[in-house]
This record gives structure tokens, sequence and C-alpha cells, in this order.
């Protein structure tokens, strides 16, 4: 699927929208950590877990090409609480426009500094971040499945 910047739209994420967005992020979550993280963690990626991420009380938003989602970003406070793009997507600026949409809307709430968390296993994500600006604030890990993550915690100024 091919994608240029004038045929995107990017818009909160209605709440009919979550079981369908919940089936496409437990999709980007396990193509993009199957074979880099245990396969329990990866199995935790399901579409219940993922729905219920989506109906929480952050800023959701979708990225549509057309009615097709290709994209979807969370803001929380100030945080970046989660970003994925659909792989058939990836590198054809989906990722930028949807980060600056959520960079935006953390601005318009006040804030000078947005944060968010990489796993380290997650290479492609963090030279993506640190080509948006990303400084490294510090290394920590997270616990999914009985697993600690490493992860790197970047800041970015607004």
């Amino acid at each position: 699927m091919g994608t240029t910047g004038s045929d995107l739209s990017i818009r909160p994420l209605d709440p009919a929208d979550a079981p369908m967005a919940a089936r496409a992020l437990s999709a980007w979550m396990t193509n993009a950590f199957s074979g880099t993280l245990p396969q329990a963690v990866v199995d935790a990626f399901t579409v219940e877990r993922s729905e219920r991420r989506l109906t929480a009380p952050a800023l959701t938003l979708g990225v549509w090409q057309g009615s097709t989602l290709v994209g979807l970003g969370q803001a929380d406070g100030n945080e970046v609480s989660m970003m994925y793009v659909s792989p058939d997507c990836r590198g054809m600026g989906v990722g930028e426009k949807l980060f600056a949409s959520l960079l935006d809307a953390i601005a318009k709430a006040g804030h000078t500094q947005a944060e968010l968390v990489v796993l380290v296993v997650n290479e492609g994500a963090r030279r993506f971040y640190e080509r948006q600006g990303g400084r490294i604030l510090k290394d920590d890990s997270v616990h999914v499945a009985g697993y600690d993550l490493p992860h790197k915690r970047y800041v970015f100024s607004l």
C-alpha cells in the first residue's frame, strides 16, 4: 500500500473505531516484536488488551488513508504513550505526520516537553525518534508478562 502526505487524514479515534483499531494495533505490535521479544510478551499483545488501551482516557489519534487505518498514536499528559504505523506504510511519512500531531496536541495542552519510552530492541523506532530530535533522558526497564524489558526514555523540546 503506497501513500502520500496529501491522501492522509489524522483525527481522534472514534469509540466506534476501537474494535477495528484494536485488531490493527495487536497485529502491528506482533509484527514489530515477533522474533525480538520473548514469545510470552508477544502473546500478551491481544486484541482485548489493545482495545482497553485504545479506550483509556487519553488522546488517541488515527491516521487514515481513505477508509483504511494506517497509524495510531496516543498522548497522555506530556507522554506519547503509544505510536504504531502499519508495516505497509513505514518509511512513507505517516509516522512523521502522526508524531507531529501528537507533539502539537501535547504543546497545546501547555507542556513544554514531551516524553516517550522505546524498547531497546526496537532499533527502528529509536532511530525514528532520534531523527525527530529526541534526546535520551534515561535508561530503564518495564515489566511485561514476567520479563523485564530494557527501554530508553526520550525527551523532546516543544
